[in-house]
């Protein structure tokens, strides 16, 4: 038969509705008080009645495990708010001190490699560098310049290269110095000055040529190229400079007297001189007005232990280096300029300073800290480059000409 309530069919001698509790009595409805069903719509199968169990049993071990992992993290520590810094390998070798002093401070300036020693199976007097990256551009005492593609001959390790090597192959003739300014490199020699346009360094193209005496050293200050020589110094103005003007020449009272380097602080002159007769009591230290350029002064003069080949301003410091010693004049008066007691006794002519390093030959390198100069090894270089006359660096090459070799090292950070 059928339920009377929900019209699912039961059993014929069923006294209660199995689908939705509705109470029958012999098949027919019990009169008065029945039980309330449990619902009034059509009652559900008992299939969906386990479906509906496996539900709620899946939700149950769902809500087990979220809580689980919850308590689980929570017992976990906070991550750090700052990480520990991390521990960086480096590849730069720390330098080798050559004297006992400051040998526990960490070196923090400039370090330099050695890369490549050039060498050609002529004896080459090579008198003077100049770094327009990737190019490399050397001159020899005889006027010749040779041009090398560093990227070219950056093949790691130490070797060593000739001049076939050479991309370029150029002959200025009597001039060995070159120095770079505005813009511009200037050659320096027997017969005067003469102005490169380097935009091209492959083929520098000659925009001018001042024909004067021997200049054998050269410094810019300002609008001011200044040479020095046998027995003058020269004066050019560079207003316009393509075109250096010689304004002044101001000549020794002592036609023996030869200029040998030349330096500037403020408008203050600093010359290194010998004389012809090679007395070393007559090595001085010249100091001159130049606040006029058109009209030199000069103030004073100091005795000197040895032709300085070269002279370098740094800060209210003179350097002054020649082959033996090293001396160094405190010119925070510019005008009297006062030798420290202490003395260097390496050799080695200055050719370039490069931030608080100097570079000398030899494969030696100094240090300058306050008022003193602390010395270090350059690592693998040739101890027979000699000694370099004008190197130059870049932001990541240097190098040092000198007799018979010349010494490319990479800059290492």
């Amino acid at each position: 038969m059928n339920c009377p309530n929900c019209e699912n069919k039961i059993p014929d001698k069923a006294k209660v509705c199995g689908y939705c509790g509705y109470r029958l009595k012999a098949g027919a409805p019990v009169q008065g008080t029945i039980s309330q069903p449990v619902s009034s719509q059509r009652g559900m199968p008992v299939w969906a009645w386990g479906l509906i169990g496996g539900l709620v049993v899946f939700l149950g071990i769902a809500i087990f495990t979220v809580a689980n992992l919850r308590r689980e993290n929570a017992q976990e520590p906070p991550p750090p708010t700052t990480l520990p810094p991390a521990i960086i390998p480096t590849q730069v070798p720390s330098l080798t001190p050559l004297s006992p002093t400051n040998t526990q401070e960490t070196d923090t300036q400039t370090q330099y490699q050695s890369v490549f020693t050039l060498e050609d199976d002529d004896w080459i007097n090579w008198s003077a560098g100049k770094i327009i990256e990737p190019y490399l551009l050397l001159m020899t005492s005889d006027g010749e310049m040779y041009i090398f593609d560093l990227e070219s001959l950056d093949q790691g390790g130490h070797a060593i290269i000739n001049t076939s090597q050479a991309v370029n192959e150029l002959n200025f003739g009597d001039y060995q110095g070159m120095i770079a300014t505005k813009g511009y490199l200037y050659l320096f020699g027997r017969h005067g000055l003469m102005t490169l346009d380097v935009g091209d360094p492959l083929r520098p193209r000659i925009l001018n040529q001042e024909k004067t005496g021997w200049i054998s050293n050269m410094t810019s200050a300002g609008n001011l190229l200044i040479g020095v020589g046998h027995g003058s110094i020269y004066f050019y103005s560079l207003n316009n400079p393509t075109s250096p003007k010689l304004i002044e020449v101001y000549s020794a009272d002592d036609e023996k007297e030869y200029f040998w380097s030349v330096a500037v602080s403020q408008n203050v002159l600093y010359t290194g001189s010998w004389w012809e007769d090679n007395n070393p009591e007559r090595d001085m230290l010249g100091i001159f007005d130049i606040t006029d350029p058109n009209s030199p002064i000069e103030i004073g003069s100091q005795w000197i232990e040895e032709t300085p080949y070269h002279l370098i301003v740094k800060n209210d410091l003179l350097i002054a280096c020649g082959d033996l010693p090293i001396t160094l004049w405190d010119i925070s008066d510019p005008r009297h300029p006062e030798k420290l007691d202490k003395t260097y006794d390496y050799s080695g002519r200055l050719c370039f300073f490069d931030d608080n390093r100097i570079l000398l030959g030899y494969g030696n390198a100094l240090r300058l800290t306050g008022q003193s100069l602390d010395y270090f090894a350059i690592p693998d270089v040739d101890t027979g480059s000699g000694s370099p006359f004008f190197g130059d660096a870049s932001e990541n090459w240097a190098v040092l000409p000198g007799d018979g070799k010349a010494e490319i090292m990479r800059r290492l950070p």
